[in-house]
């Protein structure tokens, strides 16, 4: 019985997706929670968790005011992190390109490996064939 509601609720959900002339998922609110369903994700589980501790009279009004305070930060959330973020992600500096690798040849993967231990003990060059050069 737990798993009927969220099945019935994405039914639903998919019925009004696919109903021809539904505005209702293309309206200003649901496009504004859509947006910032991610910060309120985020931040409703510590807020709900406060509400959830003070006692039964007090419970409710602390619900709301939870529900009150995570659309506020997560409208502060999606228009100081994730609007600037998304906005000037193909702004950035292009990065320098990187060196031409060594091929993955045999001898310059036993190289690598080499020098990768002898950075973590330097005793073990002094007994490779390396090391005697």
């Amino acid at each position: 019985m737990p798993t009927l509601v969220p099945l019935l609720v994405a039914v639903a959900i998919l019925a009004l997706v696919q109903q021809p002339g539904g505005r209702l998922l293309h309206s200003r609110p649901l496009r504004w929670v859509g947006r910032r369903s991610y910060a309120m994700y985020l931040w409703h589980f510590p807020l709900f968790g406060v509400a959830a501790t003070l006692p039964a009279p007090a419970r409710w009004p602390a619900l709301a005011v939870a529900v009150l305070l995570t659309a506020a930060i997560a409208e502060l959330s999606w228009r100081c992190v994730e609007e600037p973020f998304l906005r000037d992600r193909h702004t950035g500096v292009a990065a320098e390109p990187a060196e031409p690798a060594e091929p993955a040849t045999p001898p310059a993967l036993a190289c690598r490996v080499q020098d990768f231990a002898e950075a973590i003990d330097p005793k073990i060059g002094e007994a490779s064939p390396r090391g005697l050069g």
